[in-house]
């Protein structure tokens, strides 16, 4: 569940490959909309979050 995610110390989400590029810039640079991205639903309350993403996954992203 959400809560029980966002209440851990550290978040990693390991994102690999081209057919996850749109899906990866629809959750970090479209509104805020969960209901469509559970993923926009992670925000850590006191933890850290980190993406690992390899070149491919980041191709639409903005640089």
């Amino acid at each position: 569940t959400p809560r029980l995610i966002n209440a851990a110390s550290r978040i990693l989400f390991l994102v690999v490959g081209a057919e996850k590029a749109r899906v990866l810039n629809k959750v970090l640079n479209r509104p805020h909309q969960p209901e469509t991205c559970p993923a926009q639903l992670v925000q850590p309350e006191n933890g850290e979050l980190f993406w690992l993403i390899d070149r491919d996954a980041a191709a639409e992203l903005d640089s």
